[in-house]
């Protein structure tokens, strides 16, 4: 939810007033910010536990470079304010995108899981292909087991293994567009499906596509049955998704 009664400015001016900044803070943790200062700012505050302490200090120590605009202008006038928030401002926003895109990579190191793969005892010349694919994705080289999956899909182009397959390998190789498509051509076993629908969580999250990683974790916190279910809300809890 966006609250247009909060503003940098606000929050700013609020911090020497207990009641002010208690409810101005309230409706900020409350908040899904789309301007660029106020993210960083909610993020900065949310990674210090609200401690506005803290707050007054980061600004006490961008005093200088508000000092230093001053002087730049030689004189103090309505032009005074705007500078002192835009000395607060630059940094804020730098600090915002830092938090977030670390807290994204925290994220997906925490929840990541590596697939390790089928079993392979099959002997026909197609399923040998598959063989060498799968004990290649095993051991890690992914390119060449993505050159066996791929040359199966061809002449297996529904096959949800295949995709499920080629998804990861293409997961672990950050060809992160190519692994979207593959992992939501998965429609079946159901345990294939269920995997395939966190794997593209941890995709969006590689990509900082936040939303998309918060609606498909909404969707499987409705199914009480999905393998991922508790995980699910577990990870919807995390600052990055409030």
């Amino acid at each position: 939810m966006e609250n247009n009664n909060i503003s940098l400015k606000t929050i700013l001016d609020s911090l020497e007033n207990e009641e002010a900044r208690t409810l101005l803070f309230s409706k900020l943790k409350n908040t899904q910010p789309t301007s660029d200062e106020l993210k960083g700012l909610k993020l900065f505050l949310e990674n210090n536990n609200y401690d506005y302490k803290l707050l007054q200090t980061y600004l006490n120590n961008s005093k200088p470079t508000f000092d230093t605009l001053l002087q730049e202008k030689k004189k103090k006038n309505p032009l005074q304010n705007w500078l002192k928030y835009a000395a607060v401002l630059i940094p804020l926003i730098g600090i915002g995108y830092f938090m977030l895109n670390n807290t994204s990579k925290n994220l997906y190191a925490k929840y990541y899981e590596k697939e390790v793969g089928l079993p392979v005892t099959m002997s026909n010349n197609n399923k040998i292909v598959f063989n060498e694919a799968m004990n290649a994705f095993k051991d890690n080289e992914f390119e060449e087991s993505l050159l066996g999956f791929s040359e199966l899909l061809k002449s297996n182009t529904t096959n949800d293994t295949l995709h499920y397959f080629i998804g990861c390998a293409n997961l672990e190789l950050d060809n992160l567009n190519k692994a979207i498509i593959n992992f939501e051509e998965v429609k079946k076993p159901q345990n294939l499906k269920e995997k395939s629908d966190f794997k593209l969580v941890l995709v969006y999250l590689k990509e900082e596509e936040y939303r998309s990683a918060k609606k498909i974790l909404q969707k499987i916190s409705e199914n009480k049955n999905h393998h991922y279910y508790t995980i699910a809300l577990t990870m919807l809890e995390e600052p990055l998704f409030n």
